[in-house]
């Protein structure tokens, strides 16, 4: 059973963040690249307990096959308190492109994951009084 990944179905921002939320808004009227999303929940065991939750590399492996065929893909942050309408974390979080095989995936989640507690992000939240949000991670 998937747990961890969201595709094809309705996206509350709140699980996905905006980015993944917009490009799931815009899918039926604009044609963009297939992806899938690494909820908040994922997110949230992964700062709980250090590392990945487990059933989330045999998910990861089943997309990667059947939605992805194999192909490279990039690993994206969709922050839930990204592109706000008077602030955006546009260039501050990682995304790891052209990216292949599940290993590598889960560690570029990791990777997108640990940029929401970087340097430049939490300077950039201290001198505009933001808090942290969460990160879910798109898979494109």
């Amino acid at each position: 059973m998937i747990k961890n990944i969201i595709y094809k179905q309705k996206m509350d921002p709140a699980v996905v963040g905006a980015k993944a939320w917009n490009l799931y808004r815009i899918s039926d009227q604009v044609r963009i690249p297939e992806f899938v999303v690494v909820s908040v929940d994922a997110f949230r065991y992964f700062n709980k307990h250090g590392d990945i939750p487990e059933e989330l590399i045999p998910e990861v492996a089943y997309f990667c096959r059947e939605i992805f065929h194999g192909k490279p893909v990039a690993v994206r942050s969709s922050g839930t308190a990204e592109d706000m309408a008077d602030r955006s974390y546009a260039g501050m979080y990682v995304t790891v492109l052209n990216v292949s095989g599940v290993g590598a995936i889960i560690d570029a989640i990791k990777n997108v994951w640990e940029s929401n507690d970087s340097h430049r992000v939490k300077s950039y939240r201290e001198v505009n009084n933001l808090t942290p949000g969460e990160m879910a991670v798109i898979l494109q």
